[in-house]
């Protein structure tokens, strides 16, 4: 068994001075159930105090010698306190929700049909305006302008066609005339260009140059050719001219067979390539440029 030691000072104080049973101060109670008491026992001279009369402690004081200590479980009540200072005012709730629409009220009794309005009286009829007279007789009028020449006559049924000449002698072969200029790149054509002819072999190595070095630029220019005929530019940044060029098609299968190409040249600045999607889906293209130094262009370095 253990010994608790509790904090009663004025109990231990009064048993240490060989008080024989300890009083407890009468406590103004109702009638009805009696009101549970703590037993305690007091070991004179060492103020050590256990508790007997629950489970796990003895039944009565060890020795005589302890005091016998009661005490009630519940104190006396105490005074009741002072009304507390009033709270601070709650925050305004939140508004209400709106209330559900009423129904439709009820239509109206129609209206009586009101009377007829009386018919107003009929007016007079005006005075008949008096005959007016007979004007002259206008002066003849000056001749016209001449008409219009008449519309050619239908030409004639063309002649029989005569009998074929004799030949000719051969004429002797002209002199060759001087080359000329280039032409112009003509319209499109309507019709589809044919499928694009297999690659050619390579060409024959060139000469050596004359050992001029000179920098170059490539530039590209990607976009998506919808069905129909397109126009592609990779244009030069400034200064810069373009001297050679190609174009790359991308996709596979049946992509790459509708997408036929027009024309491929440089123009200035650009490398234009010209392509026609004989296909339902657009097709993506890759066009770039070579460039150089304008300078060199129009200088003869490069041809």
């Amino acid at each position: 068994m253990s010994f608790v030691r509790y904090s009663l000072v004025a109990a231990v104080a009064a048993f240490s001075a060989g008080s024989a049973v300890a009083q407890t101060a009468p406590v103004s109670k109702s009638v009805g159930s009696p009101e549970p008491q703590i037993s305690l026992c007091v070991v004179p001279g060492s103020g050590t105090v256990y508790r007997i009369g629950i489970a796990g402690t003895p039944v009565r004081c060890l020795q005589e010698s302890h005091t016998l200590l009661t005490l009630n479980a519940q104190g006396i009540q105490g005074l009741q306190g002072e009304q507390g200072v009033q709270g601070l005012q709650g925050v305004q709730g939140l508004p209400g929700v709106a209330g559900v629409k009423g129904d439709k009220g009820d239509a109206g009794i129609q209206g009586v049909k009101g009377d007829a309005g009386i018919q107003g009286a009929k007016g007079d009829a005006g005075v008949a305006g008096a005959k007016g007279d007979v004007g002259l007789t206008g002066a003849k009028g000056d001749a016209g302008v001449q008409g219009l020449q008449g519309l050619q006559g239908i030409q004639g049924i063309q002649g029989v066609k005569g009998d074929k000449g004799d030949a000719g002698e051969q004429g002797l072969p002209g002199a060759t005339g001087p080359q000329g200029m280039p032409g112009m790149m003509g319209p499109m054509g309507m019709g589809m260009p044919g499928p694009m002819g297999p690659m050619g072999p390579q060409g024959i190595q060139g000469p050596a140059g004359a050992g001029t070095s000179f920098s170059f630029q490539i530039t590209s220019l990607t976009s998506n050719v919808a069905p129909g005929s397109a126009f592609l530019r990779a244009t030069c940044p400034a200064n810069l001219s373009a001297i050679s060029g190609g174009y790359q098609i991308y996709g596979t299968g049946p992509d790459v067979a509708n997408m036929h190409t027009m024309a491929t040249m440089p123009n200035g600045a650009e490398w234009i390539a010209g392509f026609v999607n004989t296909g339902s889906s657009t097709i993506t293209v890759n066009v770039f440029a070579v460039c150089v130094p304008t300078a060199m262009v129009s200088g003869g370095f490069v041809d």
